[in-house]
Order: structure tokens, then C-alpha cells, then sequence
């Protein structure tokens, strides 16, 4: 046995090495799983930018023709009727929207809403189709159909897949 004052113990503790402790963990390189949640966070985020960019782009003509409404100041319902129809022709083809005159424009507008909101809105619609041609349309009535042209760019449009 040896003992630690005698000069070989001395030398053989002067031989060892101090104890050196481990490094720190590094969290490079990163476990597999993490690299599976980056890539699902990743394409979670370009899906959602993509759906919004979609999103805005379907709206935007419809917001466009709420601004101009809402600054228009119409003195006859030709006005509101063209804005519509402009508006319209952002959703619908050319050719589809060319052939709505008469009733068949009122029904096509009706159509659009949902069974409340058409009932709702049906007293204007007649009003407007009886003095559609007669030009001699009252002021309030009017007034009524830009309410009646706002909801409706408000909830018909974009249309949803099966109305165009």
C-alpha cells in the first residue's frame, strides 16, 4: 500500500493530468425531429401566405366597387347598374354577364343572396324593375338601390364555386 506522503506518491501524483469536465451540450447539430417540424412549420407558412395573397386578389374587385359606390353619388339606378356589372365582370365571363337585362339582371342579382336577404330586398327590386324604363325614378328609390347594390357586393361576391 501506498502511502501518500512518500516521495513516489508525490511523483505519481505529479504525473497525473488535471480532471477536465465535458463541454457544454451543443444544440448543433439538432435531432431529426427538429428538422421535421422546421419543414412543417415552413410549408405551413408558404400555404397560409399563398391562401392570403388568393384571398385579397379574389376580394379586391370586390372592394374596389364598394369604394367607388360609396363615393358615387348616383341620380339613377344606370349608374348603380353599370358599377354592378363592372364588378361582375371581375367573377363572371363577358358573355354571361352582356346577356342580363331586363328581369333576368333582377334575378340574376336575387339569385345571388340568400333566401332572407333576397326577401328582404325584393320590395326595391320590384319598384326598380317596374320604373326601370320609364325614368321617372324617385329619388329615395334610388338611395335603396345603392343600400341594395352595397349588401349585395357585401354578400354575393366573390361567388362561391357553384354560381359562376
Amino acid at each position: 500500500m501506498m502511502l501518500l506522503d512518500t516521495p513516489a506518491a508525490n511523483e505519481a501524483l505529479a504525473d497525473m493530468n488535471d480532471i477536465v469536465s465535458a463541454p457544454a451540450a451543443s444544440w448543433w447539430p439538432l435531432a431529426p425531429g427538429w428538422y421535421v417540424v422546421g419543414a412543417l412549420t415552413l410549408i405551413l407558412l408558404i400555404i397560409s401566405v399563398w391562401l392570403l395573397i388568393r384571398r385579397w386578389r379574389q376580394r379586391r374587385m370586390q372592394q374596389l366597387a364598394l369604394k367607388e359606390l360609396a363615393q358615387q353619388t348616383a341620380t339613377d339606378p344606370a349608374t348603380v347598374t353599370a358599377l354592378l356589372k363592372q364588378a361582375l365582370l371581375a367573377y363572371y365571363p363577358r358573355e354571361r354577364v352582356a346577356s342580363l337585362q331586363g328581369a333576368v339582371w333582377w334575378q340574376f342579382l336575387q339569385q345571388q343572396l340568400p333566401a332572407r336577404a333576397a326577401q328582404r330586398w325584393q320590395a326595391v327590386i320590384d319598384e326598380l324593375e317596374r320604373t326601370q324604363y320609364s325614368g321617372d325614378t324617385a329619388t329615395d328609390l334610388v338611395v335603396e338601390y345603392q343600400r341594395y347594390a352595397q349588401f349585395w357586393l357585401q354578400r354575393a361576391l366573390p361567388p362561391t364555386g357553384g354560381k359562376s
